[in-house]
């Protein structure tokens, strides 16, 4: 498996993976899609 999924992306912004920064933007809606960890429940905390 490789190349593009079938995905598409009108822009990308590098952040932090799992970090404060990305948690920050999922959760004022700067980004929709993001790498975080299901391990970490500071997000289900809300």
């Amino acid at each position: 498996m490789g190349g593009n999924p079938g995905l598409e992306f009108d822009s990308f912004t590098a952040l932090d993976a799992g970090g404060p920064l990305m948690k920050t933007a999922l959760t004022t809606g700067q980004v929709s899609i993001g790498l975080v960890f299901s391990s970490d429940g500071s997000l289900a905390q809300g």
